[in-house]
């Protein structure tokens, strides 16, 4: 598993940073890292973004937990969409075919700048190359609605005390049920992708996105399902 923590230190999350830092540490001290096991990463970000620990140094669980304590608030402003780039532009740097996940602790209150774009909009080109985003909400303006749009599903969307459950549940199973290739399928009709009244004539889900499969980790388009389309999921 290659793994991104994307962390807010922006103003709005203020005195929950400590927190959330916390929740980092405590996220990967039951993880295996090492070359051919778990690697990890992280991106913080606020008015700019930074990679304070790429993938390529092989981070034990002390050596990136002492990074993480060690972590400061880098401005004021929310450019979540910039951070989301940057996690992408990481995962580059990681493994082929190692299962992708980027947890994402901020509050979702996007800073509205000129070239800010929206959270839908900058999260899918991270969603579409196979990486499953969780959103984990920090912070005292934190709601599960914003946090969504950076996610395939609501059930990837926990605040920051279910987190820690959900995490280690989800990587207890992807450790005990590896993925494998899948039989390919055809790919969901682009007109799904933004018309909704063509849309909802799709009654089921249908695979996309194939990089692996399995109990544990399907990778499906939710095509009439999707928030932004017709903003309800089954």
């Amino acid at each position: 598993m290659d793994l991104v923590f994307v962390l807010d230190s922006s103003d709005t999350v203020g005195e929950a940073l400590k927190g959330a830092k916390d929740l980092v540490k405590d996220m990967v001290k039951g993880l295996k890292l090492g070359p051919d096991d778990s690697q990890v990463a992280l991106v913080l970000f606020a008015d700019e973004v930074r990679v304070e620990a790429p993938f390529s140094k092989n981070y034990g669980v002390k050596e990136f937990q002492d990074i993480v304590q060690s972590l400061q608030s880098i401005g004021s402003r929310t450019r979540i969409d910039k951070a989301l780039l940057k996690t992408k532009e990481e995962f580059e740097e990681g493994r082929y075919g190692a299962y992708k996940i980027a947890v994402v602790l901020t509050d979702g209150k996007q800073s509205q700048d000129h070239d800010s774009k929206s959270l839908l909009s900058s999260s899918e080109p991270l969603r579409n190359s196979g990486v499953r985003v969780i959103a984990v909400g920090i912070g005292a303006e934190a709601t599960k609605n914003k946090l969504r749009l950076m996610t395939d599903s609501m059930e990837d969307v926990k605040m920051k005390d279910e987190a820690l459950t959900y995490f280690h549940e989800l990587t207890n199973n992807l450790n005990q049920n590896r993925c494998v290739p899948p039989t390919p399928k055809a790919p969901a009709p682009e007109v799904c992708e933004d018309n909704a009244k063509e849309c909802a004539a799709h009654k089921s889900p249908t695979y996309c996105n194939t990089d692996h499969a399995g109990v544990n980790c399907p990778k499906t388009c939710e095509l009439c399902f999707r928030l932004g389309l017709t903003g309800k999921k089954k």
